[in-house]
């Protein structure tokens, strides 16, 4: 059963929702973040929430992948555009994700200071890969 949307309000109230997700969805993808907004502009995403009144992550990763077989380039290197956990929520899957090179660039130096980021990005930088 899919709900509707019935006014301005709770479609705009679902593309935000819908935006958020995406991103956690990119992020477990790997996509360098100053890419998301070209990528979020240019997937055929879901305007309708799943049967449980949400978006449908699964919908969300399926527009990806479509987008990354015509456009690869636009999720830059190192990203893994491929089926991901569709329960992005739990944990941090951000301060998980493998480190990379646009990663590390794109990161603020908030990002980098959080518990347990520096180690990580200092043995990156240092060369260390695991």
């Amino acid at each position: 059963m899919e709900f509707p949307i019935n006014t301005q309000a709770e479609t705009n109230a679902f593309a935000r929702i819908r935006d958020r997700d995406a991103k956690e969805v990119l992020r477990s993808m790997n996509v360098p973040k100053e890419r998301h907004g070209r990528i979020l502009k240019l997937a055929d995403m879901p305007t309708a929430p799943g049967e449980d009144g949400e978006p449908d992550r699964k919908a969300l990763v399926e527009a990806f992948k479509s987008l990354h077989g015509d456009m690869a380039e636009v999720f830059g290197e190192g990203a893994t555009v491929a089926d991901v956990a569709l329960d992005t929520s739990t944990g941090d899957q951000d301060h998980d994700a493998p480190l990379t090179v646009e990663r590390v660039e794109a990161m603020s130096a908030d990002e980098i200071n959080e518990p347990g980021m520096w180690e990580r990005v200092s043995r990156f930088m240092a060369g260390e890969r695991a």
